[in-house]
Parts: C-alpha cells; structure tokens; sequence
C-alpha cells in the first residue's frame, strides 16, 4: 500500500452533538415504535389449543413487557423518567430502550479511558475501516466477514510488530453498519488506538501517522481479501489523531449513542443506518423493509458492538459489565406511580408507556397522568394507597383501606389541553 498519499489523514475536532436535547421527546416515540416493530416481528406467540405464550424469536420481541406483578413510573435527579419491572433484552443493536442506555454506559467508559491515558502523557489515533460489499449479499456474510478478519488480523505477527513499532498499548473497536439498495449492508469498524505517547502528524507526507495509517491499512487489505473483498486504497483505512479526552468521548458517544437516535446518527446521501430502516418500515410499511429489518436482528443477534483489547478496562480502574446488566433501570429515582400489571398491560398495548414518560419528565402531576391512561384505555383508573405510594388500578376495583379515588372525573378536552401543555413545556425546556 503506498505512503506517498495522506488520504483522509489529519486531525478532527470534536464538540457535543448539537440540537440533541431538543429531540428528546421525538426519541422516547422512536424507541417505542421500534420495541412495537420488534413485538409485532419477533415476540411471543399464543398458542390456541393449549393457551400458552411461547418464547420470543429474539429477546427484543419481549423487551419491555411487564415481568412483575406492578410496574413503577419514576423520575431521576435529572428528571428523566425511569420504567422498573419490565422485560430487557440486553440488545445494542436492535432495541433502542435498551441500546440507549447500553451505549450511554459504553460511551462514559471510552471517554474515561481516553481521558487517562491521554492526561498520562499517551497518545491515540481514530482508525475506521471499510471493505468492499455487493448489494446481493446477506447481512449476516458482511458482518461474519469483517469480524472473522479483526480477529485474525490482530493475532497475527505483523499485527505484534506493528504494535512494537508504534507502542500500541490498547484498542477500543466500534462496529456500526449502514444499508443502501444500490451497494447492500456496510458494516463498518472504528477503531482507537491507544499510543505509549502522542504520534507526529505532518501536512507534507502525514508523518507517522501516515504509516501507522498503511500498516494498519495493509493488515486489513491482506485479511479481507480472504474472503474475496478489497480495500480502497487511500479511502478503505482512514486515520485521525485523538488529542481531547473528553471531547473525543463525546464524540464516541455520538458514533454509538446516536446510532439509537437515527434522527441524528443517519446514513449518508442514499445509505440508511439500521435505525432508519426499523423506522421507515413502521412509518411506511414497505415489505422491503421490514425484511431488511428481520436480515438485521438476525446478523447482529449475539454479537457485541463494542469491545476493548484485553485488560484495558482493569488497567484504568473500570469495573467490566455486560451489556445486559447496562440495560437494566439501576438509576437511583423517586417513584411518581405505581401502576397494576393489568393496567399496564392495556396502556402497553394502546403504545402509550412513551407518553407516560414525556408527561412525567415535563412534570405532570399523578392526576394527568391518570386523565392520559384513561383516554388510552377507554376505563376508569383509581389510585390508592399503597404503602405511602400511590398506585394506579381499575376503578370497578373498590380501593383498600386507606385507599382514595383519583378525584372528580376529568372532562377528557381539559386532559388533551393539560397533556398538550406539558409536552410543549418540556420540548420548550429541552431546547434551552
């Protein structure tokens, strides 16, 4: 591979995505229309003779179902709203609740690896590579294909020179994947490298960077070509120096946080990222994508999206967890209501949990979010007393002791004018 080409070489600045609080409410109703494709694809079917619910294709065709009898609505010390006592799948793929949080989690310990090393004096490069893919080809072949050769590349000798020669003392890899009808899936690695001390640049020739960039470009080359692709030249391996620790970490968050958030991490000109896809079939109901949707889960189910060389995570104090564990609600919050399985169940079915979790982060009294259960249901809903919180259940239930009705029946235009009011309140704050 020639060095006389700088290639896509340099160095990047990196700032907080910008415009993305403003879209939190735009985000909640995305992440539900994907955990309702996923239900409607993969979820658990009822048997007729015998009655019973079988097991879901994927997890994600679970995710977010009740597991226990009642299920808590709480708000955290950022006023976010929290769900507790739901099914999670532990996907980082194909699940945007549980992506989201998993990513977040990812996203924090990246950056604060990166920011260690780099105030102790180290240096790291942002690698990406690509390969060549054809638009007849499965989603399943593109990324077996572009893992199998990370694996191999790094456990070779020309691999361990390469680390000799530039004091490689870690990794951090990130895969990502597009989709276009004219080239097909493309998935996609990010690679950070972590340097024993920061590596010259310069503009004539690219300077060590460059070289890092064709040896690392030439490795690739060579392991992909075994499954009869090829690299771009100068465009299939490009390499830009990390120098902000905590502007890089934020910028990691961008590349795996926001590919939950397709409203912001999208494909370029033509391409979708997966996000998009998920969403486009439940926007436009194509069978086009919905079968690019189903090709996705099942290529990425198991897999991991980011992962760390060995003993990098001990080596600055991070405690290593699982994608599952990072999906489960964890964060301390204060419970706003509890509300019956039963009732639950009916507001999951009517898809109104993502409206429940905008009424309650723009503030919304216990009252209003009964008003909204109530036009979603079609019933009466009481809350009563339980244990000094309050909790939500039909209202053809007499309350228990020390139970209360919710009040006066609400006129349900006041209810639309209220919940409207508070959307709008918090839309309004998020875009401060």
């Amino acid at each position: 591979m020639s060095r006389r080409r700088l290639g896509k070489s340099g160095r990047i600045a990196v700032t907080d995505p910008a415009g993305a609080a403003q879209r939190r409410v735009e985000r909640l109703d995305e992440r539900q229309a994907l955990q309702t494709l996923n239900r409607g694809l993969f979820g658990p079917v009822k048997d007729e003779d015998t009655g019973v619910w079988g097991r879901p294709e994927y997890r994600c065709g679970s995710c977010g179902m009740r597991r226990d009898t009642t299920v808590t609505f709480a708000r955290d010390a950022d006023g976010r709203a929290t769900v507790r006592g739901l099914e999670t799948c532990g996907s980082p793929w194909a699940c945007g609740h549980c992506a989201a949080k998993i990513r977040a989690g990812r996203a924090e310990e990246i950056g604060t690896i990166l920011r260690l090393h780099l105030e102790g004096g180290g240096g790291a490069v942002f690698v990406t590579l690509t390969n060549s893919h054809t638009r007849d080809e499965r989603a399943l072949a593109a990324f077996d294909d572009g893992m199998t050769a990370w694996r191999k590349m790094v456990k070779t000798r020309r691999w361990r020179r390469l680390i000799e020669h530039h004091g490689i003392t870690g990794f951090i890899r990130v895969t990502e994947v597009t989709h276009s009808f004219a080239n097909g899936w493309h998935p996609h690695h990010h690679i950070a490298l972590l340097l024993d001390k920061p590596i010259s640049y310069d503009d004539f020739d690219g300077g060590d960077l460059e070289v890092l960039r064709c040896g690392v470009g030439e490795l690739w080359a060579f392991q992909v070509t075994q499954f009869g692709r090829t690299v771009h030249q100068y465009y299939g391996v490009t390499a830009v120096i990390i120098r902000d620790g905590e502007g890089i970490g934020n910028y990691v968050s961008k590349i795996e946080l926001e590919l939950a958030r397709s409203d912001i991490k999208r494909g370029r000109e033509t391409s979708r990222s997966a996000w998009q896809i998920g969403l486009d079939a439940v926007t436009n109901g194509e069978a086009a994508d919905f079968a690019l949707w189903r090709e996705y889960v099942a290529a990425t189910h198991g897999r991991r999206s980011i992962s760390c060389s060995r003993g990098l995570c001990q080596r600055y104090g991070i405690t290593e967890v699982d994608d599952e564990t990072l999906a489960e609600e964890t964060t301390e919050a204060d419970t706003v209501v509890v509300v019956d399985g039963e009732v639950f169940d009916q507001i999951d079915r009517a898809s109104g949990v993502a409206e429940l979790r905008q009424l309650i982060e723009a503030g919304a009294e216990v009252y209003v979010l009964v008003a909204a259960v109530e036009r979603q249901t079609g019933r009466m809903i009481t809350v009563v007393d339980d244990d000094g919180r309050q909790r939500m259940q039909w209202a053809d239930l007499r309350p228990g002791e020390g139970g209360r009705w919710a009040g006066p029946v609400v006129n349900m235009s006041v209810a639309r004018a209220l919940i409207r009011d508070m959307q709008a309140r918090l839309r309004a704050e998020r875009g401060r």
